[in-house]
């Protein structure tokens, strides 16, 4: 499955994208684009195969449904072949969150969003992907997460770095140095069934380097029935 991050497509072109992934054989959600800016930016979204299964549930949340319409956030189920259901949640923050306050503070709201929809929703197995456009220590909830909850920042991880540091992902022009600001979060209940994380060297999409990480469902489901 992948999360899309910043779409950018208005929604007047949803409906024609997602009849071109049905043909591919995959499913394609979109959410809306940023309505803030002058032209179609943000965007959130899941492109997976049929045989993923992967759905979205009502929103419970009046705060995530806020960060939902501002094209910021979704949340998305995925079930395993071992029927073992994961919370996806796919984020993007706004520009500037590294250097303003008051932009880290917009993001952070992201995160309190995700948050309270997890407690309604009763998600355990969690994993929150997207460009962050920050640090994690500059977003209070997440660091919270990550500090005080036993949440894990996969690409923080000396194992999935290079020589023990973190891999840069957005490079703003070709001779930048590079930044780490596209992320993988998971949930301590998570963590144990994730087999591997690495940013793509690749240079399909402009300015970042995708992320992946991979999941023993197995196990996934293991943690599920034990829990």
């Amino acid at each position: 499955a992948v999360a899309l991050c910043e779409h950018s497509l208005g929604q007047t072109y949803h409906q024609g994208w997602q009849k071109k992934a049905i043909k591919q054989g995959h499913r394609l959600s979109l959410g809306p684009p940023d309505p803030e800016a002058a032209s179609a930016c943000g965007g959130v979204g899941m492109l997976a195969p049929d045989a993923a299964q992967f759905c979205q549930r009502p929103i419970m949340s009046s705060r995530f449904r806020k960060a939902f319409a501002l094209g910021r956030l979704a949340r998305f189920s995925l079930c395993t072949a071992a029927h073992a259901a994961i919370a996806v949640y796919v984020f993007y923050g706004w520009v500037g969150g590294a250097n303003c306050k008051r932009t880290a503070a917009r993001t952070n709201q992201l995160f309190m969003a995700m948050m309270e929809e997890a407690t309604l929703q009763r998600d355990i197995h969690i994993v929150a992907l997207g460009d962050l456009n920050a640090n994690p220590g500059d977003i209070a909830t997440l660091a919270t997460l990550l500090q005080d909850q036993s949440w894990t920042d996969l690409g923080g991880e000396p194992q999935w770095g290079q020589g023990g540091r973190p891999i840069p992902t957005c490079f703003v022009h070709n001779t930048s140095t590079g930044t780490r600001r596209d992320f993988a979060f998971v949930s301590p209940a998570l963590r144990p069934a994730i087999v591997n994380f690495e940013v793509l060297q690749e240079d399909t999409f402009a300015t970042h380097k995708p992320v992946r990480l991979t999941i023993d469902t197995q196990h996934t489901h293991e943690w599920m029935t034990s829990s």
